[in-house]
């Protein structure tokens, strides 16, 4: 999480969040907070989502669309 610039309490604010890439089971997604006009960036940030392999049923359905990389 980066700071940029600090807003008054109360303020409103807009959060923007998107995919940037996916690789295999991992997702990375990038946010940014801003205000409502969009000139002030107040945060950005970055995540990494890992998606859990299913088991029993769904297990094959995880296999056939992102494969098995054991």
């Amino acid at each position: 999480h980066f700071l940029k610039q600090s807003s008054s309490l109360g303020a409103t604010a807009f959060v923007e969040s998107w995919v940037d890439k996916v690789e295999g089971r991992k997702v990375y997604a990038l946010a940014e907070l801003r205000s409502p006009d969009g000139k002030v960036l107040y945060s950005s940030s970055n995540a990494l989502f890992i998606q859990l392999q299913p088991q029993g049923e769904d297990a094959d359905k995880w296999k056939n669309a992102f494969g098995d990389k054991k």
